[in-house]
């Protein structure tokens, strides 16, 4: 039997792209659905996210050493900070030693809020230690596959007591649609926006939809302008024999920190790449010593956070086989 030609899987793709089984999964409002047999940019980037390549595919590391710690570090803002306030009223309502009706409410709204803030420290370290080392994410342009390890995180309050095992997950390229979702937070007098790259797996079985939805790129790596560009990476790859690694980048083999002056290098301007920060980026850094009363100590947490993370993490290795699907590395 003949195979279908390059041009001929991608008209496919675009006729199975316009009427997709699922569209605008998950949180987040959807900006635009990315057609595989269509261009969404002149341009391509991949971030030094692909960590590894093969003959006919590519790896990509999706949990960059820069953002080790930071899960954590912001469960304990978002945790361990009501705790301490509700903790610091009881001792108040207690020192004063009479109490109102007003006193009993507030006692019963502090007990919610610590035991909230509790349960948001327990999430926050579970999901940042004892973690895999890294989930990638390999796409395989030969059989037209999404390979990808993944820890399963369980939902609702019972899933944070239960284990969060590490699978193996596979999808099929012409099954995937690419979406790019954008979260707006109101801070303030202002607003952030957390712009993200969703793979929406959808298939049928029986009478049933499957679906599964996946990133390759942490959301703090994207922006408005430039989600497009790392999904037309990964589709040139596929769709049309496009090349491994864009060719502004390289194969970037991060080492995993090993001890705590290592972390303070991957996460701030200090440690082993203290100069390096010097020579690329100047004014950051120059405005970061500007202000190194705030930025050291906010470092020093992060790092120790970051060397933690990765002291409990958990290695992982590809199933034989996908090892044997994809060959040996370049």
């Amino acid at each position: 039997m003949n195979r279908p030609s390059r041009s001929s899987r991608a008209k496919a793709s675009n006729r199975v792209l316009r009427e997709p089984l699922v569209k605008g999964l998950g949180s987040g409002r959807l900006v635009i659905s990315f057609l595989r047999g269509q261009r969404a940019s002149d341009y391509a980037l991949a971030f030094g996210l692909i960590k590894r390549t093969y003959q006919q595919a590519i790896e990509y590391r999706t949990v960059p050493a820069q953002v080790r710690g930071l899960t954590f570090l912001l469960g304990l803002a978002g945790g361990a900070l009501p705790i301490g306030g509700a903790l610091m009223t009881f001792a108040d309502i207690a020192e004063r030693g009479q109490f109102g009706k007003f006193d009993f409410a507030m006692i019963a709204f502090l007990t919610v809020l610590t035991t909230c803030g509790a349960l948001l420290l327990v999430y926050a370290a579970r999901l940042e230690f004892f973690r895999p080392t890294d989930e990638p994410v390999i796409f395989d342009r030969k059989s037209r596959k999404i390979y990808r390890l993944y820890r399963a995180v369980e939902p609702g309050l019972k899933g944070l007591f239960k284990p969060w095992p590490l699978r193996t997950a596979e999808h099929d390229w012409d099954d995937v649609t690419g979406e790019y979702r954008v979260i707006i937070t109101p801070t303030g007098a202002t607003i952030s926006a957390s712009h993200a790259l969703h793979f929406v797996a959808a298939r049928r079985q029986g009478g049933a939809t499957l679906v599964e939805d996946f990133q390759v790129a942490n959301p703090l790596l994207l922006g408005e302008l430039t989600v497009a560009l790392f999904w037309e990476h990964i589709r040139r790859f596929m769709e049309e024999d496009g090349p491994h690694v864009p060719p502004s980048e390289s194969v970037h083999v991060e080492a995993v920190p090993s001890s705590l002056w290592q972390s303070i290098g991957a996460v701030g301007p200090f440690g082993p790449n203290y100069l390096r920060w010097w020579r690329t980026s100047p004014v950051v850094t120059g405005f970061m010593h500007l202000f190194i009363w705030l930025v050291l100590p906010f470092t020093m947490v992060w790092a120790i956070l970051n060397w933690l993370s990765y002291a409990t993490s958990v290695p992982v290795q590809w199933p034989a086989e996908v090892v044997e699907s994809i060959g040996p590395a370049n």
